[in-house]
């Protein structure tokens, strides 16, 4: 069971921000509120993440050629389309 889902099922707001790296990997931690404080949550959640510099900003890796099979524009392996069933009479 995730950490929010306790908030989801009983209907409370809930947000998770990074607070900490553990062998490269992102720890969080999250607050829950009120009826109605979402607003108050939202920014709890920024000043948090503004006064920690916790959160690093994502990466985007270049997309890997394939090594083997057909390849589509940019060097990535193409999906084959789904076949669709056919009926004759």
């Amino acid at each position: 069971m995730s950490s929010s889902t306790p908030a989801a099922v009983a209907g409370y707001p809930s947000i998770t921000v990074p607070s900490a790296y553990s062998f490269g990997l992102p720890l969080g931690v999250s607050f829950t509120g009120g009826q109605w404080s979402e607003p108050r949550l939202l920014a709890l959640a920024y000043a948090f993440e503004q006064g920690t510099l916790v959160r690093v900003p994502p990466q985007f890796r270049p997309i890997v050629p394939s090594q083997t099979g057909p390849t589509g524009p940019t060097g990535t392996t193409k999906v084959p389309a789904p076949r669709t069933a056919t009926t004759t009479r």
